[in-house]
């Protein structure tokens, strides 16, 4: 789930500062994922753990604390989602 929280700038710099697993290729900056929650949205960042999406349908960016729980969880996934393309 993400936070509705105001985000904790101090703890993206803690997180972005300490050494964790690396993401998978389609869980990288600028690639498009699906949500069952939100819908498709693009990476914008990943600091640490906590990973940051900015979906389609919503206007402020969605932010989850963990990426290998939102994963494992099913929050996110892989999208073969293309915005040039009329197919999804």
């Amino acid at each position: 789930m993400s936070d509705n929280q105001p985000t904790d700038y101090a703890a993206i710099i803690r997180a972005a500062q300490s050494t964790v697993a690396e993401p998978p290729e389609w869980l990288t900056t600028g690639k498009h994922v699906y949500s069952p929650e939100y819908g498709v949205g693009e990476v914008m960042a990943i600091l640490g753990k906590r990973l940051i999406i900015q979906f389609v349908e919503e206007v402020n960016p969605a932010q989850f604390k963990d990426w290998e729980d939102a994963l494992t969880k099913g929050s996110t996934e892989m999208s073969g989602w293309n915005p040039y393309s009329s197919k999804r």
